[in-house]
């Protein structure tokens, strides 16, 4: 296979980080250079276009506010207005002088020539009429010479920058060949280092995703860098010692079951033939007797059978891997599935949820709130009102589920999570439960990242539900 051996995915990434960084930096030389050159050419041109373009905008807004003056200085031979004048005419012919100093044209000097003693006659004829009231003015237009200047300098401009243009061309095709020649070599020592460096890690994951599913059976084995192997080799340790308490889990609760089942088995027969009269006739408070202990054997078998129902439901929703759901229509879908108990019961639900996605178990989230709502339901009396509100509050989903029963006496709140407790407060003719159903539901908001809290209500009980998002 391959002859390198990295010690560690570190060792790897930085190998695969120096290599692809040298190939880069290896295209980015070669471009500096040949943009460094056409930079130092094109700046000097770029420069003098822009510089060219600045000092004709000057010209044109200094000639135009010139025009304006000068018309207005025939007319009233306001002397405020040739000082004004001829403020903006320094200003005019510093541009002038500075667009000659440009890398031009002969034809640009030569217009610029014109515009300058055009101006020079005009500022002339001004002076004389400022002295001499009767003068005549010959003032000649300096705005259409200002438009061929700035034309011609706009079109010089262009030139050059499509002489830029051509040399940009030619290197951006000589760039792009190298771009692709060495692209596709990193490409390629990027897809080589990737896959070394995702093939171990996707070798750790499927045998995480083993383990938490229950899958002990397969073993664990990683290749790649040595630090991988070591957790790899670590992760089979730990799939050998979840093997075991596995079969001693399972091995345990078979003979617990069998060893509680016999001894029941042998007072449930016992009970039977005392209360056939076998070993002699019995009086009224015997039978009484007879009748608490076949009760209470009776539940002590179901209380059995519950327990290991409740082991075998919680393995279940271990091994289930989470996705992403929408948590209003899994409500949705539960208030739907008791229809009937909130009809016979003359029940009416208030539903207030907003559309919210989580990630968990569809089936355990389900088992969840179908369990907070047949409580709901067994508790409520008859004509009221359950509400279950749905919102989002400090990056979790938040669900709340009221009644209007008994409530629940403050000191039970948190021992009603507790496997096979059951509160003291419960309305006339409710069957009595087997006291699982709260702990199923806070094992599995366990496994869903959310927690279940018993809110303080001064009529009835509110279950709050918080999931992470």
């Amino acid at each position: 296979m391959f002859a390198f051996k990295p010690r560690s995915i570190l060792q790897l990434t930085l190998t695969g980080f120096i290599a692809i960084s040298c190939l880069l930096f290896v295209a980015l030389f070669l471009a500096g250079r040949q943009v460094s050159t056409l930079g130092s050419n094109s700046q000097a041109i770029l420069g003098n276009a822009v510089r060219g373009l600045e000092y004709v905008r000057v010209i044109s807004e200094q000639a135009g506010d010139m025009e304006r003056n000068a018309r207005q200085f025939q007319v009233t031979r306001d002397r405020n207005l040739l000082a004004v004048y001829t403020e903006r005419r320094e200003s005019f012919l510093e541009a002038i002088e500075n667009l000659y100093l440009l890398d031009n044209e002969p034809e640009q000097i030569m217009l610029l020539q014109q515009l300058k003693e055009i101006e020079l006659a005009n500022h002339q004829d001004m002076i004389l009429m400022a002295q001499d009231r009767s003068h005549n003015s010959n003032y000649l237009s300096i705005l259409a010479p200002s438009r061929r200047v700035g034309d011609y300098q706009g079109m010089l401009a262009l030139s050059r920058l499509e002489s830029i243009s051509k040399e940009t061309d030619t290197m951006l095709g000589f760039l792009r060949m190298q771009a692709i020649l060495l692209s596709s070599a990193a490409l390629a020592l990027a897809a080589l280092f990737t896959l070394l460096i995702t093939r171990p890690l996707m070798q750790l994951q499927k045998a995480i995703s083993q383990l938490g599913t229950g899958r002990f059976s397969e073993p664990v084995s990683v290749k790649g860098p040595a630090d991988l192997v070591t957790l790899g080799n670590s992760l089979d340790w730990l799939r050998s010692r979840l093997q075991k308490l596995e079969k001693q889990r399972s091995s345990f609760f078979r003979h617990i079951s069998h060893e509680f089942k016999t001894p029941l088995a042998a007072i449930q027969e016992s009970s039977a033939l005392l209360r056939d009269e076998v070993a002699g006739t019995l009086n009224s408070k015997q039978l009484r007797l007879l009748d608490i202990q076949g009760g209470n054997c009776q539940r002590l078998q179901l209380l059995i059978d519950q327990l290991l129902r409740f082991q075998t439901e919680i393995q279940i929703g271990l091994n289930n891997m989470p996705q992403a759901l929408r948590l209003d229509k899994v409500i949705e879908q539960v208030i739907s599935d008791n229809q009937y108990g909130i009809e016979s019961g003359s029940i009416t639900m208030e539903l207030e949820t907003v559309p919210v996605e989580v990630s968990g178990d569809a089936e355990q989230l389900r088992v969840i709130f179908d369990n907070l709502l047949s409580n709901a339901i067994n508790y409520s009396p008859s004509g009221e009102s359950i509400i279950i509100r749905l919102y989002i509050e400090d990056n979790q989903a938040v669900v709340e589920v009221i009644d209007h029963g008994p409530g629940i006496v403050e000191s039970e709140r948190e021992k009603i999570f507790d496997a096979f407790y059951q509160g003291s407060n419960r309305p006339q003719g409710t069957a009595r439960g087997n006291g699982l159903g709260l702990a199923i539901v806070r094992e599995y908001l366990d496994m869903n990242r959310g927690s279940i809290t018993v809110m303080p209500s001064e009529q009835g009980a509110i279950f709050r539900v918080c999931i992470t998002l």
